[in-house]
């Protein structure tokens, strides 16, 4: 009876995700406790349900450096909490799953806010249209941006530390297609007024944010902007959407799923 418990642990390994690095290393992560590292040169059991388990590295280990819970998904009685790192069961992600035109056409199918991320740096003043904003945390109040790395608004937001969010109202498509167009002088037939970063905030937009950049994360052809909130004003109009590879309104949205 005693043996119960290490027996059990041993039959239900650790979930971990296989994670494909540059030049042929990698990571574990486990799902339950994130800790997980590569354990080399020795085997590890078959896992339980790995989908992609004929792909698995024939002789590497994976072990978790820090205590997990064990799930009882797979039937082994009560959940019990592992005294010592355990082998993960490995589950293999191909690098490139899905093409970049499949990712795309998916995510055309989030519906989201239209915004014109507005930035300076001295006297360079750019924009553009993004809909890659998302809130990060109340406390502080903070949210994120991702910029290409090609876009001229990244060198501008990277030196400044400063980005303003100007959520575009229903009536202002016109200016979603404008700050797309990459044009040489963006603010030159726009209503704007600067604002306390120095960022020239969007007249008449549904909302307006300026935010002090805290941290920046590249990640493959982007880099993920993080702002602690500065100013934050509010119209309260109806805002712009995209969806399906088009603007489009609130309204046209209820209408089109009725």
């Amino acid at each position: 009876m005693g043996d119960a418990p290490e027996q059990a642990r041993q039959r239900d390994p650790s979930p971990a995700e296989y994670l494909p690095g540059v030049n042929n290393d990698a990571t574990v992560r486990c799902f339950r406790t994130h800790t997980c590292e590569r354990i080399r040169f020795s085997r590890v059991r078959p896992a339980l349900s790995c989908p992609y388990v004929e792909k698995r590295p024939p002789a590497s280990e994976y072990r978790c450096t820090a205590p997990a819970i064990r799930r009882t998904d797979h039937g082994i009685g009560r959940m019990l909490r592992a005294s010592r790192p355990q082998e993960g069961c490995v589950v293999m992600i191909p690098p490139r799953s899905i093409s970049g035109d499949q990712f795309k056409s998916v995510m055309r199918r989030f519906a989201a806010s239209v915004n014109v991320i507005t930035s300076v740096d001295g006297a360079v003043m750019n924009g553009m249209t993004a809909t890659a904003v998302c809130s990060v945390s109340a406390d502080p109040p903070s949210l994120l941006v991702i910029v290409n790395k090609s876009n001229r608004s990244h060198p501008v937001i990277s030196r400044s530390g400063t980005f303003a969010v100007n959520v575009l109202s229903s009536d202002q498509e016109e200016l979603a297609g404008h700050f797309a167009a990459k044009k040489p002088d963006p603010f030159a037939d726009v209503d704007y007024r600067i604002g306390q970063t120095g960022c020239p905030l969007i007249r008449d937009a549904d909302a307006t944010l300026e935010c002090a950049v805290v941290q920046e994360t590249d990640f493959g052809t982007h880099t993920i902007f993080i702002g602690r909130i500065v100013t934050c004003e509010v119209a309260s109009k109806s805002p712009l959407l995209y969806h399906a590879g088009r603007f489009c309104r609130l309204e046209d949205m209820a209408l089109h799923y009725a």
